[in-house]
């Protein structure tokens, strides 16, 4: 069960720091009927409709792009 705690949560079993948490189903109901915690509904992801294609795409690198990233000559060594 997911649950927004709205404060610290600690026990033999761990520290629960505010915020959204996974926990056991018992323990949240009891957490929510104490009013220390809010239950969060678990939405799931839409699906798109229809997959967008992918198009890959190339383009010949430009004529100074190229020059400049050749290595420069009689500069190794330094």
């Amino acid at each position: 069960m997911r649950v927004l705690l709205k404060s610290l949560a600690a026990g033999p079993g761990g520290c629960l720091a505010p915020g959204e948490h996974e926990v056991p189903a018992e323990l949240g109901r009891s957490l929510v009927a104490g009013g220390y915690a809010v239950a969060v509904e678990v939405r799931k992801p839409e699906a798109p409709a229809e997959p967008v294609p992918v198009v890959e795409t190339a383009e010949a690198p430009r004529r100074g792009e190229r020059a400049e990233a050749m290595a420069r000559k009689g500069r190794r060594g330094r």
